[in-house]
């Protein structure tokens, strides 16, 4: 009897042993599969997807069936699609341009992605409308302060040469800053007017608590179909426009996207000439101008060089509009752009602003010289950056 029993023991404690083994390593084998998703995990464009979000999520990184993934993966593996969020350079600290060689813009200069730089006409592509709005999103899945900047190929660019950065208009048509740490970039704007065929959409992340930033390639085509609607068979709904810009901070306000209202004339009774020396949010002066200019508003119908003033600053309209709730103009650089003290003329720094070469600043009591045309962001201030900015003696 007592030998039996040890045997029935014996049993069931391989049993036991057997059952934690097997959930040991699925545990093991579910961790290393998430892990792979997770490596250096950081982000990249969703709205409008990416080249390598949509091998990772819409194609299958070890199978694919896209003859442009299927390319990809070939030149770089797999593991380079499961790393979707890792397109990056650690040192950019906003040198884009000299950090990233012609012809390797969508792989950031990395050999791990090079797969993405092909020159070929069919990658998937998002269906688009000019001058139409559109709900943005870099999904982030790391959060990082920083701003997202939006280019977009020059008319004639052709997609099989390779990318160059003279391909790219020379400012973004969109900024999205994210000065909390969310996760996500997300803004409604209005696509570049004017534009048809196919082009591609450049994202810039630059991060400001680090020289980090990611770069990424989403390929469009601009054919009068409606915007937000993918081109091809099974695309997901990557393109729905949020009810409100949650995770989509400004500097000092929040704004909603929602249909087009009712225009109505700029009352000119609203305009206020000036001539004096303008404040910013935080009392100092920012600039000089003698322009006419009225106050921006929603649903106000601008005309191409329209001047208006938001939050202490000067503002020349690029694009006739009618102006939204959420299309403010520090907001909607494709619509706006920042009138920056003339050359010589000394105003303080301010981010969002359109500086060129030789435009004068002040900042923390110091006067400072642009070297190098640039629109200013939040961690961009002269003297963390001698690439833009150079003290007068």
């Amino acid at each position: 009897m007592l030998v039996r029993d040890e045997v029935s023991v014996t049993r069931r404690w391989r049993l036991v042993i057997g059952t934690v083994v097997v959930v040991a390593t699925v545990l093991v084998a579910t961790v290393v599969a998430s892990q792979r998703d997770e490596a250096a995990a950081h982000g990249t464009m969703q709205s409008p997807p990416s080249r390598i979000y949509y091998c990772r999520f819409n194609d299958s990184p070890d199978a694919p069936s896209t003859p442009a993934c299927r390319d990809a993966v070939a030149a770089g593996g797999s593991q380079a699609v499961y790393d979707w969020n890792e397109v990056n350079v650690p040192n950019a600290a906003g040198n884009h341009r000299a950090v990233i060689p012609d012809g390797q813009l969508c792989s950031a200069g990395r050999q791990k992605y090079r797969g993405f730089d092909q020159p070929r006409a069919d990658w998937p592509a998002t269906q688009l409308t000019a001058g139409a709005p559109y709900a943005f999103k870099l999904n982030g899945s790391a959060a990082h302060q920083g701003a997202v900047e939006l280019y977009i190929t020059r008319d004639g660019y052709d997609p099989t040469r390779p990318l160059r950065w003279d391909d790219l208009e020379p400012s973004p048509f969109l900024t999205i800053h994210g000065h909390h740490a969310g996760a996500a970039y997300e803004a409604t704007a209005p696509l570049p007017a004017g534009k048809t065929g196919r082009h591609l959409i450049y994202a810039i992340w630059q991060r400001t608590d680090s020289p980090e930033a990611f770069y990424a390639c989403s390929d469009v085509v601009f054919d009068g179909g409606s915007a937000g609607v993918p081109a091809g068979d099974g695309t997901p709904d990557v393109q729905s426009a949020p009810s409100d810009l949650g995770r989509y901070e400004q500097q000092n306000h929040a704004g909603h996207g929602g249909p087009t209202p009712d225009s109505q004339s700029v009352p000119s009774t609203s305009a206020t000439h000036v001539h004096s020396t303008h404040t910013n949010s935080a009392g100092s002066a920012a600039f000089t101008t003698g322009s006419d200019a009225t106050s921006w508003s929603a649903n106000v119908s601008y005309e191409v060089g329209a001047r208006v003033l938001f939050d202490g600053r000067l503002y020349s309209a690029r694009q006739a509009h009618t102006s939204i709730p959420g299309w403010e103009p520090p907001v909607v650089p494709a619509l706006w752009e920042a009138v920056a003290p003339q050359t010589g003329v000394a105003g303080t720094w301010t981010p969002n602003a359109t500086y060129a070469i030789g435009a004068h600043v002040t900042y923390a009591g110091v006067q400072y010289r642009c070297v190098q045309g640039h629109t200013s962001l939040v961690g961009w201030e002269p003297p963390a950056v001698p690439a833009l900015w150079q003290p007068v003696s």
